[in-house]
């Protein structure tokens, strides 16, 4: 009994620290990402979407011998990126996709085509996550290639670096030190809040598939 009440705490801290860490973590980077003139497509992508507190979460529960947690994690994340959260913003208004959004799903579609097949295959090898790693790095350089909202946006901030520099000069440097305080507390509250969930999956063994996916629907939708 002393166990379970253990684990039940361990994971509702581990929990919260992961979504506080992640909300830290995407307030200080997202601002971080405007200041280097990066796009609403781009920034959605890769801080939306990928989910610092699930990825930490996955790899941590993956590494205290717990693989069906973290598969479960990304099995849920996945789900309710793709019903949850459409729908919900489908509800509020009328989701309207633009040519260039378009053409991006049909890319991460097809980059997500490979984990599927690995993971149908049973095994996912140290190789075959290299691979997944470098197939990760080559997506996000093509976005950054094809999103013309961003290269736009990039050469019009290089033509303002006199006024960007005096608005710089201008602010306090408690301001311009928040975003990156915020990212760095966001990433630290995460890497103690993913330990917390590790170990209290290592001690619950049951249904770890079902908790990674409840923790993965959960935290997004949250």
């Amino acid at each position: 009994m002393v166990a379970v009440l253990i684990a039940l705490g361990l994971l509702v801290v581990g929990a919260g620290l992961l979504l506080l860490g992640s909300d830290w973590f995407l307030d200080g980077a997202s601002d971080l990402a405007r200041a280097l003139g990066i796009s609403a497509l781009v920034l959605g992508v890769l801080l939306a979407g990928l989910e610092p507190e699930e990825m930490l979460s996955a790899v941590i529960a993956s590494g205290r011998g717990a693989p069906a947690l973290a598969v479960g994690n990304i099995v849920g994340t996945n789900v309710t990126i793709a019903t949850v959260a459409l729908g919900l913003s489908a509800l509020l208004c009328p989701v309207v996709i633009d040519r260039s959004v378009r053409r991006q799903a049909v890319i991460a579609t097809l980059v997500s085509a490979l984990p599927i097949v690995l993971l149908f295959l049973g095994i996912v090898t140290q190789l075959e996550g290299g691979i997944l790693l470098l197939v990760f790095a080559g997506y996000t350089f093509l976005l950054f290639r094809t999103d013309q909202a961003t290269v736009k946006r990039l050469a019009e901030q290089a033509a303002d670096d006199d006024d960007d520099d005096e608005r710089v000069r201008g602010r306090s440097p408690r301001r311009s030190w928040k975003p990156v305080l915020l990212t760095v507390g966001g990433l630290a509250a995460m890497s103690v809040g993913g330990p917390a969930l590790g170990v209290s999956a290592a001690r619950k063994k049951r249904s770890e598939i079902l908790v990674g996916g409840i923790l993965g629907f959960f935290g997004l939708s949250v």
